[in-house]
């Protein structure tokens, strides 16, 4: 199935029953990743988390979605709503790290990675080579937890 496909089957799922959260979210994912419709999508996942407040995947979403509209602050709000719903979602806490590193902030963005890493330690060997940390590479903080 093609992303306009699902676009479709999705976009219809929500006509007929606007209030599945599921539906918004799952609308959302196709949006974003298939279609890159980033604003559409945004506003899919604000649906979803009107219907669903306590759902930490469709905040890491809309997170996600944010940071692709350069809209970091409300970024990190969504996964500060992830990770305050569920403390354990390893990838909200690295996605916040990536923006404070572009944001220039050594000690957030080494705070939240060494949650992410304790969480899940493939993060480890994932922010080795992710660009997001380029910027904060040659700091010691960075290169002690890095290894």
């Amino acid at each position: 199935m093609s992303g306009s496909q699902a676009f479709q089957s999705y976009d219809r799922a929500v006509s007929l029953n606007p209030d599945d959260d599921r539906a918004w979210h799952n609308r959302g994912i196709v949006l974003a990743i298939n279609l890159k419709r980033y604003e559409d999508a945004l506003q899919s996942y604000g649906q979803a988390v009107s219907l669903n407040p306590y759902d930490e995947q469709t905040w890491s979403n809309r997170g996600i979605v944010l940071v692709n509209l350069k809209r970091y602050e409300d970024a990190l709000y969504s996964f500060d709503r992830a990770v305050s719903l569920n403390p354990d979602k390893d990838e909200a806490w690295y996605n916040q790290a990536c923006i404070y590193s572009q944001q220039n902030n050594i000690d957030l963005a080494v705070e939240h990675l060494a949650q992410a890493i304790k969480l899940n330690p493939k993060n480890q060997e994932i922010a080795k080579i992710d660009l997001d940390f380029d910027n904060i590479r040659e700091e010691p903080k960075f290169k002690a937890l890095i290894g």
